[in-house]
């Protein structure tokens, strides 16, 4: 493979000892080797630091960067990161995660994607690239073998901005970004709720989103990410969720997706990027949430709009939220109440 064919892995740890070197390992064992992984840890208290010392040395592929005592997070830790990368003149952009396993062709058959979307939508357009993943435990063992059945989730071909605005179907640590799409995305803004959903709504809104229909990865199932990985029917179950807590913490969630449209909004903006129906979409959804729309006139245009989740009872729960919502102002920030 040339340059224009090499990949930056951007790798974001924190407290991953435990799984990091299967995962690592995995990354380079991939059937094609022009790759760098870029690595940054964000202040483990483990062994992580010692174990990435220890596999860059072997491997002279592997870089970790300098975390200058500071704690990002996760989005700021991989905003950095993908800087990094399109600073040192990255064409493709790939996301992992700690705990994962990667296999063998991953890279290979995401490349192959992502230049088959180049060349159906031009090389300088917008472009992401995801696929499905296989759900394991903290075992190795297989639980499913399609996380976003698992989910209930799905590639959306056309008009994936009218769900994406509403719900993420993008998994990050499946996902490769193209320059283009990098110029657009960067900085990934405070308001963005996960750097892989910022990064799917601008592939939406400037360019395009293809798809891999096949697991090209393992994500690990275990105690600490079990609110990403219970599943939708165990999620559904009144008797294993507290629907309380799950109603406030989407009224939460709505809002920081609205302050998220609303800053792609001003990104689009700013960077004279997306096409005019895109925008006009954006503004719309934002519009919704304005304090003088009633609930019925805000439900009545969001079905208009089409907009919408991807399964009848998250969309509904979508539109009831809409019904009864209320945006008021507060010392000039934007306060939310049902």
């Amino acid at each position: 493979m040339d340059d224009q064919q090499h990949t930056y892995i951007l790798l974001g740890t924190y407290n991953g000892a435990r799984y990091l070197q299967a995962q690592i390992e995995s990354i380079g064992a991939q059937t094609v080797d022009n790759w760098t992984l870029l690595i940054r840890d964000d202040g483990s208290s483990d062994a992580t630091r010692k174990l990435l010392t220890s596999l860059a040395d072997a491997d002279p592929r592997l870089e970790v960067m300098p975390d200058e005592g500071k704690n990002l997070g996760c989005v700021r830790n991989y905003s950095h990161l993908a800087t990094v990368a399109f600073e040192r003149g990255a064409r493709y952009v790939m996301f992992a995660d700690q705990d994962d396993v990667w296999f063998p062709a991953k890279i290979e058959q995401t490349l192959e994607c992502m230049q088959t979307a180049e060349r159906r939508h031009r090389s300088d357009t917008p472009t992401l690239v995801h696929t499905d993943l296989e759900v394991i435990d903290q075992h190795g063992l297989q639980v499913h073998p399609s996380f976003m059945h698992f989910q209930r989730i799905r590639h959306e071909p056309r008009w994936a901005l009218r769900t994406l605005l509403v719900q993420n179907f993008v998994t990050g640590c499946t996902a490769m970004v193209n320059r283009p799409l990098l110029a657009v995305a960067l900085p990934v803004p405070d308001d963005a709720l996960m750097h892989d959903w910022w990064f799917a709504l601008c592939a939406a809104a400037c360019g395009a989103i293809d798809f891999v229909p096949r697991g090209t990865m393992a994500y690990r199932r275990h105690g600490e990410n079990t609110v990403t990985a219970r599943g939708f029917w165990r999620t559904m179950n009144p008797l294993r969720t507290d629907w309380r807590q799950v109603w406030s913490v989407g009224i939460h969630d709505h809002a920081r997706a609205v302050l998220q449209a609303e800053t792609l909004l001003a990104r689009l903006c700013e960077r004279g990027s997306g096409s005019g129906s895109a925008k006009r979409l954006v503004e719309a959804y934002v519009g919704l949430h304005g304090k003088h729309q009633t609930g019925p006139s805000r439900l009545a245009r969001a079905l208009a709009l089409g907009l919408r989740s991807q399964t009848l009872t998250r969309t509904a729960v979508f539109y009831l939220r809409l019904l009864r919502w209320t945006r008021l102002a507060s010392a000039g920030a934007p306060v939310w109440r049902l």
